[in-house]
């Protein structure tokens, strides 16, 4: 049995009917504007804003599946725009398609959301430790919990908590955020920072977040209010709060002038002379990274280390042991050096000089 009626045609997956009668393009810009995982939001404004939009299209996809065959174009719409593991199918395109979870079903879709919270994880840069714990936590129920990440880069402390949240309309946990604490030389009494997850955006590793906490600049793709993405370096503001304790994110934008390519091209940077060594520096810098590079200045080669510095347009130069380096008097110290070495080269040259001089002069006396 057919569930769509003559109108329906076979190489579109919207009756012909609904097409002339109804704003479906209206619908679907909705649909791929709305921010389908606002429930997970700790901001009461972002959630709000959600909320209504979510609750304006389930009615307006309430109204389309009053048309013939409309129940089956509202489906397809949920499905083709609704992200999984997001928003819970409204009841009642579940009820009239006689669609209704079996356990099996249930069963299966958390396992999906096992599957899923573990690759966000891993990919988070949180590695592949946590799943027994994460299974049992997801088992057990509660309406939310958290996960411990602890990780030393070098002499550097960090630990992160991981907050999970269930979410009441379908059941699923979603990973909305987690805390990271740094302690090092720098910062003896340790420092914190709320980094969330947004899985339409391109969010935080554990790795970015340690180096925006360590003072470093991360290039990062963005998204505004309306959804349109930009990429930007961000990097933290340690002298500024909000009202939620956490450090105020600077933004550079394109259009502020930073080009990590043009700059690292005013340097004698061995590196840059292959395209491949050049491309894995500049990914390298772009997750705020501290760069190992080897400068050639006047014929002499020195490895320093290196790191973007966007609001100020240019590098960060570093010994091996960390002590900062200004770049104008590491060139000026290899300049007085071959200069001080060229010196000696023509004061030996003319010392020679002056002994051939002498040894001829003599020479002259004698055979006179």
């Amino acid at each position: 049995m057919s569930y769509w009626s003559s109108d329906m045609e076979n190489n579109y997956p919207i009756p012909r009917n609904i097409l002339d009668n109804y704003d479906v393009a209206g619908l679907m810009g909705k649909m791929a504007k709305a921010d389908w995982y606002y429930d997970y939001s700790d901001d009461y404004q972002v959630w709000k804003k959600g909320d209504a939009a979510i609750k304006g299209i389930k009615e307006d996809l309430r109204q389309l599946s009053k048309l013939e065959n409309g129940v089956y174009a509202a489906n397809y719409l949920w499905d083709a725009y609704v992200p999984l593991y997001s928003v819970g199918k409204p009841e009642f395109l579940l009820q009239e398609i006689n669609t209704n979870l079996s356990f099996q079903n249930t069963t299966t879709m958390i396992e999906n959301n096992y599957d899923y919270l573990s690759k966000q994880i891993k990919f988070t840069g949180f590695g592949e430790d946590h799943k027994e714990t994460l299974k049992q936590k997801m088992t057990e129920g509660q309406p939310d919990f958290m996960l411990t990440h602890k990780q030393d880069f070098g002499t550097d402390n960090t630990v992160a908590t991981l907050q999970f949240k269930k979410s009441e309309e379908t059941g699923m946990y979603f990973f909305n955020r987690y805390n990271l604490m740094l302690q090092n030389k720098q910062h003896p009494d340790a420092i914190k920072q709320t980094f969330y997850i947004n899985p339409k955006e391109d969010n935080t590793t554990l790795k970015e977040a340690y180096n925006l906490m360590g003072g470093r600049a991360v290039h990062k793709e963005l998204a505004n209010k309306e959804g349109e993405k930009y990429k930007a370096w961000i990097q933290l503001d340690f002298k500024e709060t909000d009202k939620h304790g956490n450090y105020v994110t600077k933004q550079f934008h394109q259009n502020y002038g930073y080009d990590l390519q043009t700059v690292l091209a005013k340097h004698p940077i061995k590196e840059l002379a292959s395209e491949s060594e050049k491309s894995r520096l500049m990914e390298s810098l772009e997750r705020g990274n501290r760069q190992s590079v080897t400068l050639e200045i006047n014929g002499k080669e020195q490895k320093v280390f290196i790191e973007a510095a966007p609001q100020f347009k240019s590098l960060n130069f570093y010994e091996s042991s960390g002590q900062r380096l200004r770049s104008d008097k590491l060139y000026e110290s290899n300049s007085q050096e071959q200069s001080e070495k060229q010196e000696r080269r023509q004061n030996q040259k003319q010392n020679a000089g002056d002994d051939d001089g002498e040894s001829e002069t003599g020479q002259k006396k004698n055979e006179a």
